[in-house]
């Protein structure tokens, strides 16, 4: 303890007084000897008096933890200094000097008084009989032990004097120097910081300081085996010392007087030139390049990491949709086979049997034109969507009645709905509404959903199309008692795909286009369609037609 007392308190303050450092010899190490033989006394008297008057009413325990909240007052200048070059010296000061005083009125304070050394009120009832003062409960903060009490508090203003001060003063030249060397630390970890920190000083200077602390022949051994194993020529001429001379001498000096003092003495036989204005301009203009720099890495980085994001997005999307269209192709192949192979065999059997009956080869003519019929509408759809895609279908607009629309679609299909005994009704308004769209596109969507609704409704079901007005759109409904078609199944319903990647929604009948093809037909008009449905309770599919130009008559 007397030994960092006299280097780190003591002989700081001795040789930061000018006359007394010029009068430095070989004997000054008797005086440091001196010093810390006189600390080492007081240290043992302080250390005497605390057992008597204090240390039995206070664990050991509860000491060290207080000696460490002490300690900790030095952390935020630490880490600060070592990560923001706007930190300041005069910040640093205040901050510790308010977090000392703080730890000693929150902690030192409620010890002396629970000895009886000062009077117990101040922490029954606050300096003054102020309560928001208590030393045990600043400010009203309570529910703490003492030690958090303390810590929290003192490290609090500590903080905020260090921030607050280093903000509003003004670095000198070697404050920002500093924090060049100590917050860009790999660049100039090579320790070449001769562009920053220039410091010229003569062997012969070096040498003597040494002496007086080392002895001659120590001191000049250390200089020269530095010199020779870092190859170093040392000027015979001029004697002008390498700068890492310098700071090797500081080190050594450093570990007999302490950094501090060893600075203080470096300092007395250098010259040390401050860094002009353009140094301190060029070096905030790096900083600043860097961080410049590491702004646009940065933003170079997150961009790159997007744009792989969707790159390998859009790569699963066309792995996906490729897969789909296989499979896709695969169901239309399969399609047009089952109603080929069919076509197939029966007229095989009408030609190899010339003396079939009439009535049976009737029967087997008209199989065949039906299988013909459903080859032929499986491949109209598929050049529909082609079309539909390709942007090559047109709208052929005229003005019609929205609502003749919507019985003649019922009609068409009410005998299909009857064959299953199912119950089909047309809800419609009595006026009659005139739209201008596309005729024979909308019919199609109207029997897509129609038919859809007629193959998924179990016999004595029902079924309700219902067209109604909503002032400037045209709403179409058509709800089932069907079996309903499951939550995360309806998203993708009106993929073209999606049907024959999902197995289990496959219609009976057709390809599964229908709904993929009405979507765009509506789509086309400027509208929109969905479905609303849940398992066991039907499905109701809408669709609705921007009503621009329709008029109630």
């Amino acid at each position: 303890i007397s030994t960092m007392v006299s280097n780190s308190m003591v002989m700081p303050i001795l040789l930061g007084i000018s006359s007394y450092k010029k009068n430095i010899d070989s004997s000054f190490s008797s005086t440091i000897i001196f010093i810390r033989r006189w600390s080492i006394f007081i240290i043992l008297i302080l250390a005497y008096l605390y057992e008597k008057n204090v240390a039995h009413y206070v664990s050991l325990v509860s000491i060290g933890l207080m000696s460490f909240a002490a300690i900790t007052q030095f952390a935020p200048a630490l880490i600060a200094g070592l990560y923001w070059k706007g930190a300041a010296k005069n910040g640093a000061v205040a901050g510790i000097l308010i977090g000392f005083a703080i730890w000693f009125y929150t902690l030192v304070i409620p010890s002396l008084a629970s000895t009886g050394v000062i009077n117990a009120s101040i922490v029954e009832y606050g300096p003054f009989g102020i309560s928001s003062l208590n030393p045990v409960s600043l400010f009203g903060l309570q529910g703490f032990d003492s030690l958090s009490h303390s810590l929290f508090w003192s490290l609090f203003f500590n903080i905020l004097a260090f921030t607050i001060f280093s903000i509003y003063s003004k670095q000198k030249t070697n404050e920002i120097y500093q924090a060049e060397l100590f917050v860009n630390i790999q660049k100039h970890a090579s320790g070449d910081n001769e562009s920053l920190w220039k410091r010229t000083a003569y062997i012969p200077d070096l040498n003597t300081l040494l002496e007086n602390f080392l002895g001659k022949e120590r001191s000049q051994n250390l200089i020269k085996g530095y010199a020779l194993r870092n190859k170093i020529d040392i000027d015979e001429t001029s004697n002008i010392a390498d700068p890492r001379l310098v700071d090797f001498s500081e080190k050594i000096l450093a570990g007999v007087i302490g950094a501090a003092s060893a600075s203080i003495m470096v300092s007395s036989v250098t010259k040390e030139e401050e860094l002009s204005i353009d140094e301190v301009l060029k070096i905030l203009q790096e900083s600043q390049q860097i961080r410049e720099l590491n702004k646009e890495l940065r933003k170079k980085s997150l961009e790159l990491t997007r744009a792989t994001d969707e790159l390998k997005k859009a790569n699963l999307q066309l792995k996906d949709v490729d897969a789909l269209k296989d499979e896709f192709l695969y169901t239309v192949t399969h399609e047009i086979r089952t109603p080929l192979t069919s076509i197939r065999a029966l007229s095989e059997i009408v030609h190899d049997n010339p003396d079939m009956e009439e009535e049976q080869r009737s029967e087997f003519l008209g199989r065949i034109v039906k299988e013909i019929e459903r080859l032929s509408h499986l491949i109209t759809q598929v050049l529909y969507l082609e079309r539909y895609e390709s942007g090559r279908q047109k709208l052929n607009l005229s003005s019609f009645s929205m609502v003749d629309l919507a019985k003649d679609a019922h009609d068409s299909m009410e005998p299909l709905a009857k064959l299953k005994n199912i119950e089909f009704q047309l809800i419609r308004p009595n006026s009659t509404l005139l739209l201008h769209a596309d005729n024979d596109l909308l019919r199609q969507v109207f029997i897509n959903l129609l038919s859809n609704a007629i193959k998924f409704t179990p016999e004595n079901g029902h079924i309700e199309l219902i067209v109604t007005d909503n002032s400037d759109e045209i709403v179409v409904t058509v709800q089932d008692s069907g079996k309903g078609i499951p939550k995360d199944a309806q998203p993708f319903l009106f993929d073209k795909f999606f049907q024959a990647r999902n197995q289990t929604l496959k219609k009976p009948q057709g390809s599964g286009l229908g709904l993929a093809i009405s979507k765009k037909i509506v789509t086309m008009h400027g509208g929109k369609i969905w479905v609303e449905s849940e398992e066991g309770k039907g499905s109701r599919f809408v669709f609705l037609i921007p009503n621009f130009m329709a008029r109630n008559i």
